[in-house]
């Protein structure tokens, strides 16, 4: 299921799944919103299962995910143009 979220003025379709912050879980205008991916199919995350204490330690968890995090800049400037006026050649 994907979600339409707005950031700023850019409408996305967020799956679900793949937000972090379960506060984060609705429709409609956010300021932030934390996503996660599994790398590298760059596809949602599986709900993670509760382990017990004696199996946290048995349980390996791969390290095989992408964390990303999309905010409004407001007035701050699009990264193309903070490049070409902060860092001109």
């Amino acid at each position: 299921m994907r979600l339409p979220v707005s950031i700023g003025a850019t409408l996305f379709n967020v799956p679900t799944a793949a937000i972090r912050m379960n506060i984060q879980r609705h429709s409609g205008p956010q300021e932030r919103v934390d996503l996660s991916f599994s790398f590298p199919s760059l596809e949602a995350p599986e709900a993670q299962k509760h382990l017990s204490a004696g199996s946290m330690e048995e349980a390996v968890q791969p390290i095989d995910r992408i964390f990303l995090s999309i905010a409004a800049h407001h007035d701050s400037l699009a990264p193309d143009m903070r490049m070409r006026t902060i860092y001109p050649r």
